[in-house]
């Protein structure tokens, strides 16, 4: 970097106290090493380690990076379970088999779960909160050029629909203008105009444009969108606050109203009393960290999140037979989804289709979550993502539910036009979840949150770690032997009822004082704490 006169800059004094290592803290109560910057003006910014000067890093870690380097946040996320590509319905897996690469199975699969949740309207299920529907949100966050464009590709499953309703909305609009014409010279027409039907919303919609499209829906959309910046134009238009509490509110199927200041079709004020939405959005680390702000907004642990990290290998752009196969494939999947949509927006005067969860799966459900919750709250001491658990598991009963009604849909004796009659005209329409529907919906449900962990690194947050027990700390610190590897560390700790994490937590918390790093993963006690 050069001025405008050719010459090199000097180092800014804010430049200089950022480098000063005396300005920087480290978070002990963060198992990744979270650097802490306190600013000129007193105030702290949270850093990654891969975000700081080096000769920072050095001095905060004293030269040793041999913890953060092993746990690094991101790289401990792993691929979804394969076992997930057993359990799922055929309806899935008849299209993922036609992706060469499990990565690409996984990333179709993230796109393919909001957007199918989006077309099953009047399916809902019972919940100690109320009745929910299937929709969810879902964030893909991979690094640029890493085929997070394999899941808009799963869009095209609600296009149809899409399609339709947009194609209605044009003749009807087109019938209005007509009746409107024929009036004589001098008359007003008395009726609205046409609501502007569609199903798939733009993620780049302003707060007032998304409550207009959600309306005219009858509060039922897809928000689709491969790129997070798209959204993040209305938070650069200080619109942003609107839309995030639009999807918080919709998330719960919490009434939400905005109140326009024109008349547009004859009113002020929009008001939707139980909004059913779904999100699909990807981005980038950088892009994910400007769309949540932080763990503690309320929309983080709304988002099922999943991080997408390939090996870097070549890709060839030569079309096969079975890439050219996939785009019929799907096609068809995308019409027979609209047969199912359109018989199931027909159950207007009748209850919605339920789909049962049966107590044996609750608790199946209840178990998974709560010690996710546990896990966060007790050895992570993260309280701020207990949310995260606990809405992990909404997320896993809104999966499952999609998965019990297309597992009924593909495996049913029934002829066609008898699956029909059932979703569109029984009265007492009712599918028990599966346990392979249960199974599969909680291991995807807890991929998610354990990517959600990870990618919390990125996110500043304000509440206080949970403090740990000294008692417990320096129990830990006395069944060490004198020399020990990290692995020796996990079997001690093991012993003592602690978990892997707990145990890399209280490592970090004794080095310095009572331990010292020798090389990579190799560890002895400072000569005063031996006794």
């Amino acid at each position: 970097m050069t001025t405008t006169n050719g010459t090199l800059p000097h180092i800014s004094d804010a430049n200089a106290h950022f480098h000063n290592s005396e300005n920087w803290q480290i978070d002990r109560t963060s198992k990744f090493l979270n650097p802490i910057y306190i600013t000129e003006w007193g105030e702290t910014m949270h850093y990654r380690l891969n975000e700081i000067p080096v000769d920072v890093r050095k001095a905060l870690l004293g030269g040793d990076n041999t913890i953060a380097e092993e746990h690094s946040p991101l790289d401990e996320c792993v691929e979804i379970p394969s076992v997930v590509y057993s359990l799922l319905p055929d309806f899935y897996t008849q299209l993922l088999d036609f992706f060469p690469t499990k990565e690409e199975k996984d990333v179709f699969l993230c796109g393919m779960l909001p957007t199918i949740a989006s077309v099953l309207p009047n399916v809902q299920g019972a919940h100690a909160d109320g009745y929910y529907s299937t929709d969810i949100f879902l964030a893909l966050v991979a690094s640029a050029g890493q085929g997070k464009g394999t899941a808009a590709k799963a869009f095209t499953l609600a296009q149809a629909i899409d399609d339709e309703l947009r194609y209605r909305s044009e003749q009807d609009i087109l019938s209005y203008q007509a009746r409107e014409a024929a009036l004589e010279k001098g008359e007003k027409i008395t009726e609205q105009p046409p609501p502007e039907k569609c199903h798939i919303i733009p993620a780049n919609a302003s707060a007032i444009a998304m409550m207009q499209a959600l309306y005219d829906n009858d509060g039922r959309a897809l928000v689709a969108e491969t790129e997070i910046d798209s959204m993040l134009a209305s938070d650069r238009n200080a619109d942003w606050g609107n839309i995030s509490s639009i999807l918080r509110s919709a998330f719960h199927h919490e009434a939400i109203s905005v109140k326009r200041k024109s008349a547009h079709r004859g009113k002020t004020m929009l008001k939707i009393e139980r909004p059913s939405l779904s999100v699909f959005l990807s981005g980038t680390p950088n892009q994910f960290q400007e769309l949540m702000h932080s763990t503690e907004n309320g929309l983080f642990s709304r988002f099922a999140v999943y991080y997408h990290n390939p090996k870097i290998e070549w890709r060839t752009h030569r079309p096969t037979k079975q890439s050219m196969e996939r785009v019929e494939a799907i096609s068809r999947s995308a019409q027979m989804l609209r047969i199912i949509y359109l018989n199931l927006v027909k159950r207007e005067d009748i209850p919605p289709v339920h789909i049962v969860i049966s107590d044996a799966h609750w608790d199946a459900i209840d178990k998974a979550f709560s010690t996710l919750q546990n896990e966060f709250y007790h050895d992570e001491q993260r309280p701020d993502l207990m949310p995260s658990a606990r809405r992990g598991a909404i997320i896993a009963f809104r999966l499952a539910m999609q998965f019990a009604l297309l597992r009924w849909y593909n495996c049913t004796d029934e002829n066609e036009f008898s699956l029909y009659d059932f979703l569109s005209k029984e009265e007492n329409a009712t599918i028990y979840a599966t346990d392979e529907d249960i199974t599969c919906a909680i291991h995807l449900a807890r991929t998610f949150t354990y990517h959600a962990q990870a990618l919390s690194s990125l996110l500043p947050r304000t509440t206080k770690a949970v403090s740990s027990s000294k008692a417990s700390v320096m129990r830990f610190l006395e069944a060490l032997p004198n020399e020990f590897t990290t692995d020796e560390s996990v079997q001690i700790g093991a012993g003592l009822h602690l978990s892997r994490p707990t145990v890399f937590r209280y490592i970090k918390q004794l080095s310095g004082n009572y331990i010292q790093a020798v090389r990579h993963g190799k560890y002895h006690k400072v000569s005063d704490s031996i006794k």
